[in-house]
């Protein structure tokens, strides 16, 4: 049943991509999704890397967006994570001072009869110079280019699956950037090792390490480096991406520690050529598994749609371990009842437990 479902959805998909070569190009819209990463500061980034907390100018000192989610599970879960179902998200930023930012970014839980709040980022920005920046507090600063998973970013938690709530918890970390039109240099000392339930350090948290990560911006490409100590483990990783013939993006990432056995690998494609829809391939090695299915070989696949009227978004992937036959498909399907509300549908099938859900939420 699962698989037929599977098979069902990825022909849907495939007809409303080939309808989409001949529709009219989408404007973005924030309304589609939720709110992204908080901006930092105006960047000369290349072309080829969209960095994730990419920047809009300080129109106003002071902006707020707020959003509440409701979830129905229609089928049995055997996973008591919900953390993305029933609750809400604030954002906040703020300039009481031209060269000052201060930013907040929580999410509230609402599961099993309790209720709580989780800090995801929060904190301030200062900036000296034009190409200095100095952040303190808890941030999420990434700029690999892996779809979920990235192995030159040892900092950052894992990227969620894509249609679902973005993935926005940062960590506790004093940064200091420099970044010109051709490079960036950022030193990363991150003091707390531990968090607990609500994103908080813990009781006694010690300190984590410390970071230096260079990117130089080519004319077509980007080259990343990056090497620190984590927990008095000497850590590495490097990305490289560039785009082909104005269309497809081609990137590739390598990292570890100085235990052979950490080491990981990935391989991407991906298909950046219409603003209706897009696709990105996979190639994920590493020796210590992967969290959503077992295995050290994966593929990954990920393609999303979205029609031209803008109220219909459209979004599948699959990851396949391809040493066994286990696999995860996440499809997901989304209507803009209005320019402040979306209902969404979902499906899920991981290691025989199929998961139906249906989603509403409402953005201030």
């Amino acid at each position: 049943m699962s698989t037929a479902l599977a098979l069902a959805f990825c022909c849907i998909f495939l007809l409303l991509a080939l309808q989409a070569a001949g529709g009219t190009p989408l404007q973005n819209s924030d309304d589609l999704g939720e709110a992204q990463a908080l901006p930092e500061t105006p960047r000369q980034a290349s072309p080829a890397l969209a960095p994730e907390d990419a920047p809009l100018p300080p129109s106003s000192s002071l902006s707020v967006r707020a959003s509440v989610h409701l979830k129905a599970q229609l089928s049995p879960a055997k996973s008591s994570d919900d953390t993305h179902g029933n609750g809400g998200e604030l954002s906040i930023q703020g300039y009481p001072r031209k060269n000052i930012q201060g930013f907040f970014d929580g999410h509230g839980i609402y599961n099993d009869r309790s209720l709580w709040g989780v800090l995801d980022q929060g904190g301030i920005r200062l900036y000296p110079d034009e190409h200095l920046v100095i952040a303190l507090g808890k941030e999420r600063n990434r700029r690999a280019p892996g779809l979920l998973i990235s192995p030159s970013d040892f900092i950052n938690p894992p990227e969620n699956l894509p249609g679902t709530r973005p993935q926005r918890a940062g960590v506790w970390l004093i940064r200091a950037s420099y970044q010109s039109q051709s490079q960036a240099v950022d030193f990363f000392i991150l003091p707390v090792d531990h968090t607990n339930t609500y994103g908080f350090p813990t009781h006694d948290p010690q300190l984590w390490g410390s970071a230096l990560r260079y990117s130089h911006f080519f004319a077509k490409a980007d080259f990343s480096l990056s090497v620190g100590q984590l927990a008095k483990t000497k850590v590495y990783g490097a990305s490289l991406q560039g785009f082909v013939a104005k269309v497809w993006k081609l990137y590739g990432e390598s990292g570890g520690s100085e235990s052979s056995s950490s080491q990981s690998h990935l391989l991407g494609l991906g298909f950046e050529g219409s603003d209706t829809f897009s696709l990105r391939a996979e190639l994920y090695r590493n020796n210590r598994g992967l969290g959503l299915i077992p295995g050290k070989t994966l593929g990954l696949l990920s393609g999303s749609f979205a029609e031209s009227t803008k109220l219909y978004t459209l979004s599948l992937t699959l990851a396949q371990n391809l040493e066994t036959y286990q696999h995860l498909s996440f499809s997901r399907i989304e209507w803009l009842a209005s320019s402040h509300q979306v209902v969404g549908g979902n499906y899920l099938y991981q290691t025989k437990n199929p998961q139906l859900s249906m989603d509403w939420s409402y953005t201030f």
